[in-house]
């Protein structure tokens, strides 16, 4: 029973996705993968072509968007509440080189 409790929480983030599917089905596609233990979305961008594609659709200005490093890549990401979802939009920059990131 917990399993489906655990897929019926993530309603919301299928709710979500189901919203920016009908209103931005234009768009370039991506990688999504949601969380029902942090209700976020994460939708993963193939280029940064894609990214500004999305973030001008979803009038985002620049200052909306947020550099993001760790220690093997940079991205940029939006994070976008959808209902009771929360969706991050995102695409890698550069990788960080070996020498930067050892």
């Amino acid at each position: 029973m917990n399993k489906i409790r655990s897929f019926l929480g993530q309603a919301a983030q299928f709710s979500a996705l189901r919203h920016l599917a009908e209103k931005y089905g234009d768009l370039p596609g991506g990688y999504v993968t949601c969380s029902n233990v942090q209700g976020e979305i994460s939708f993963f961008l193939d280029s940064l072509t894609d990214f500004e594609a999305w973030r001008e659709a979803l009038n985002v200005p620049a200052s909306g968007v947020a550099l993001h490093s760790s220690p093997t890549q940079r991205s940029l990401r939006i994070l976008l509440p959808v209902g009771d979802a929360v969706v991050r939009i995102w695409a890698v920059i550069e990788p960080v080189p070996a020498e930067e990131a050892a």
